[in-house]
């Protein structure tokens, strides 16, 4: 009986335009995102050296060539003097056919690793740089960072811990379809914010706007099945929906990037990590992030609509939620709010929360955001989902 009424209440759900626009946008919001920054990929080049304007997609092409050519050599004193080499040529003003693969090779000068450099050494200055000042300084970046977040001695000690594990010199991979795929799925976690807003209060709503409630409540099945199947067709949605956005940035972006990459170090995402899992992981771990997300956003959307039996309250609170994780900053001192901000469902999707410094500690252990998230995702729902239950089951129709 139980799948019966869930099977009834997505009939009801997908009746509903708002719930297709809903679907529609998350399918289409990644192909049309990736493809215009595809189409208008961002180049700037010295008015000196050359324009190359409309010509966007020559030069991401060229951009991977220059990333694949690269992929596999350690990042020591050889690595950065090929950099610095090519960037040399790249200035001399060598007059090069502007059509030729030649032109765009050496007008980029390996845009790409060298970018990738200038972070991992603090976005400091790479000119005549050696590997061990390379790495001296993204050590003295990370520790600074430890420090300004207010980190303890464990927290630290700890972190260094993962970090000395991960093998120096990094072996430079190619790997950019991973850092596309986590951006597409940090912005389905945004998404998920919307789809939660416009569809989810009217699953409880619905019942006593046409009056229905008074043959659901009074069936044999009593009010606990209805509100097993409503709370579960709402996560289930909201997962269904997060996943089409998270599937639709892998379709779209393999046949740019291609899939290589997957076993190389989150390092080649972001320098400044101290974790040693792989590119490919991180894809899996947010995405696990995008799911929590979902099971909590439908539960609270589920719980203000039951109690308030109006789904205005819902989208104040789903705006209020986006907004404050955009546009709020919290100060290092407030130690327990920004881990707590970090694990907002609205935050928890993107790579900077998830895998924030701001390390969680219970029972003298410290996990990161990725890891104490689904935790208390799963306290706070039970707790709320109670809540519901019990002024679900007190309900008497008019």
């Amino acid at each position: 009986m139980f799948f019966t009424l869930l099977k009834y209440e997505f009939k009801k759900l997908f009746k509903k335009k708002s719930v297709w626009i809903t679907v529609i946008i998350s399918a289409l919001c990644i192909p049309v995102s990736l493809l215009l920054n595809l189409t208008f990929y961002g180049v700037t080049i010295d008015t000196v050296r050359g324009s190359l304007s409309g010509r966007y997609l020559a030069v991401l092409k060229a951009d991977i060539e220059q990333d694949r050519e690269l992929s596999g050599r350690p990042i020591d004193d050889d690595f950065l003097t090929v950099l610095q080499e090519a960037e040399k040529v790249s200035e001399i003003g060598k007059s090069y056919d502007k059509n030729s693969p030649e032109y765009i090779k050496y007008i980029r000068a390996y845009d790409e690793a060298n970018s990738y450099v200038f972070v991992m050494n603090g976005y400091g200055d790479t000119d005549g740089m050696t590997a061990e000042t390379l790495y001296r300084t993204r050590a003295e970046y990370m520790e600074d960072e430890w420090d300004y977040y207010l980190l303890d001695e464990g927290a630290k000690q700890y972190l260094k811990a993962l970090d000395d594990k991960n093998v120096k010199p990094f072996t430079y991979r190619y790997c950019s379809a991973y850092r596309v795929i986590n951006q597409g799925i940090s912005m389905g976690g945004i998404l998920l914010v919307f789809a939660a807003a416009i569809c989810i209060p009217g699953i409880f709503i619905e019942d006593k706007r046409t009056r229905t409630d008074r043959i659901v409540y009074s069936s044999k099945h009593g009010k606990t099945l209805v509100y097993g199947a409503k709370t579960t067709a709402a996560a289930l949605f909201l997962m269904a929906d997060f996943l089409l956005v998270a599937v639709m940035s892998v379709i779209i972006s393999a046949p740019f990037y291609g899939f290589e990459g997957f076993d190389a170090p989150v390092q080649m995402i972001d320098p400044m990590l101290a974790m040693n899992f792989t590119c490919g992981e991180t894809v899996l771990i947010l995405a696990g992030m995008g799911i929590a997300e979902a099971v909590i956003l439908s539960v609270i959307c589920m719980i203000i609509s039951e109690l308030t039996s109006s789904g205005k309250p819902v989208i104040v609170t789903m705006f209020l939620m986006l907004s404050a994780g955009s546009m709020v900053t919290v100060e290092p001192t407030h130690k327990i709010l920004i881990r707590l901000w970090d694990i907002l469902p609205s935050q928890i999707a993107f790579d900077d929360s998830a895998f924030s410094v701001n390390l969680f500690r219970c029972f003298g252990k410290y996990f990161f955001a990725y890891q104490a998230a689904p935790v208390i995702y799963l306290a706070v729902s039970a707790v709320l989902v109670w809540v519901g239950y019990t002024h679900y089951k007190r309900y008497q129709t008019k």
